[in-house]
């Protein structure tokens, strides 16, 4: 997963605004990314398990969003995954 995904993915569970982030995500990310950012927060961390529940590649994912700092700087978005 790109960095900047994974930045967003976070900002996004930990109840941060979208701001116009996903428009800039890998097109396998946008659909969950626009999910979590109408969804209440206490809504989200489900959201994100379901989605996930169908993803092959589902620890690597959930490792990468946790890893991510929400509040940190914007990584590039056309920076190395």
């Amino acid at each position: 997963m790109p960095a900047y995904d994974a930045w967003v993915l976070a900002r996004l569970r930990s109840g941060q605004p979208a701001d116009g982030e996903p428009d800039d995500m890998a097109e396998r990310f946008k659909p969950i990314a626009a999910t979590l950012a109408v969804l209440p927060v206490e809504g989200r961390g489900a959201a994100w398990s379901g989605w996930l529940a169908g993803q092959a590649d589902r620890d690597a994912l959930n490792r990468a969003v946790a890893e991510a700092d929400p509040l940190g700087p914007r990584p590039d978005p056309s920076g190395p995954e």
